[in-house]
């Protein structure tokens, strides 16, 4: 019955309907292969009457396995590096869609420093300073009043219509406002600022969908390594659980010997 459910689980990887980690899954709620009646006949008949290592023939005796199966995580570190050059075109991929993108100035902008951080920012930015930029800058940009002393905006409870007179939140008060160029959308009135503003907006919508095709392009590569070393895992666990590779050890020379390979501490 167990055996009928790891068959129907390594077809289902082999013909990609299933992910590794699901089939992981299934097989770890399967009972343990020395808890079933089958495993516990065979060892009856393969266990001798003495110790295969030292020769003792009066102890207790028990069945040593000579070979051990590999941890998964382990298999599949394995794989993931001897399969590193065949997965070399996913991953220049990925390096493409860094290329192409301008994100990549993000890392740069964060090391700016804040006194003159749009000045630097502009500087770093400029090759990206197109026409159509302007064109997006003038279609957004609406005129705001603001106080002729401090140039401070101008709001409506700023206004005294009783006297006829602006108040700005500095108390300067004026009959004539300035009119200025005012970007709502990124809020400045400072072009530059605008541009940069954005530019980053863009830059950091690359990003995002950057992110999601190195994300996908990774689980690809993650889902094709995990196949393979589940699928060697259940090969190392069926050879270990046909018994081919066990001796007879006394309790002692078993001991020993995985305190050695480090199976105990």
């Amino acid at each position: 019955m167990q055996q009928e459910v790891i068959n129907k689980i390594k077809k289902s990887l082999l013909d990609n309907d299933i992910d590794y980690s699901e089939a992981y899954e299934e097989i770890k709620r399967l009972s343990k292969a020395w808890h079933r009646k089958e495993w516990k006949v065979k060892r009856r008949e393969l266990i001798k009457d003495f110790c295969e290592k030292c020769g003792v023939k009066s102890a207790v005796f028990v069945m040593q396995h000579t070979k051990h199966p590999e941890q998964f995580h382990i298999i599949k570190e394995r794989i993931g590096i001897s399969k590193q050059s065949e997965f070399e075109k996913e991953n220049r991929k990925a390096d493409l869609i860094l290329s192409e993108s301008r994100y990549k100035y993000l890392s740069q902008l964060s090391m700016l420093d804040s006194p003159f951080f749009y000045e630097k920012q502009a500087e770093l930015l400029s090759p990206l300073f197109t026409q159509e930029l302007e064109q997006h800058l003038d279609s957004i940009k609406v005129v705001r009043m603001c106080c002729p002393i401090c140039s401070r905006l101008i709001t409506k409870r700023n206004y005294r219509k009783t006297m006829a007179i602006y108040k700005c939140e500095m108390k300067h008060e004026f009959v004539i406002p300035n009119e200025v160029d005012y970007y709502s959308v990124y809020r400045t009135r400072d072009r530059q600022k605008a541009r940069c503003k954005s530019l980053m907006k863009e830059i950091r919508k690359e990003k995002f969908e950057y992110d999601k095709k190195l994300y996908a392009i990774r689980r690809s590569i993650d889902a094709i390594v995990g196949r393979i070393s589940l699928l060697e895992s259940i090969e190392q666990h069926e050879e270990y659980m046909s018994l081919k590779h066990t001796m007879t050890y006394c309790k002692s020379c078993a001991y020993k010997e995985d305190k050695e390979n480090g199976l105990i501490r």
